[in-house]
């Protein structure tokens, strides 16, 4: 199930309501950032033509 993210306070900050980019996303940046700082950097491959387009089944 959702858990609402209302009324909340974190770190001393109180939030009327949380969404993904307002605190997990830059929390998970900065961990993400550490974690692969010593890994080459590279570049995601082509998404396959059937994701994009889709696979015409309509579902």
């Amino acid at each position: 199930g959702t858990v609402a993210m209302e009324d909340v306070e974190l770190g001393g900050e109180y939030y009327d309501e949380i969404f993904g980019g307002r605190v997990p996303a830059p929390i998970w940046q900065g961990y993400m950032s550490e974690a692969v700082e010593d890994l080459p950097a590279g570049s995601f491959p082509s998404a396959p033509s059937r994701l994009v387009y889709g696979d015409g089944s309509g579902s």
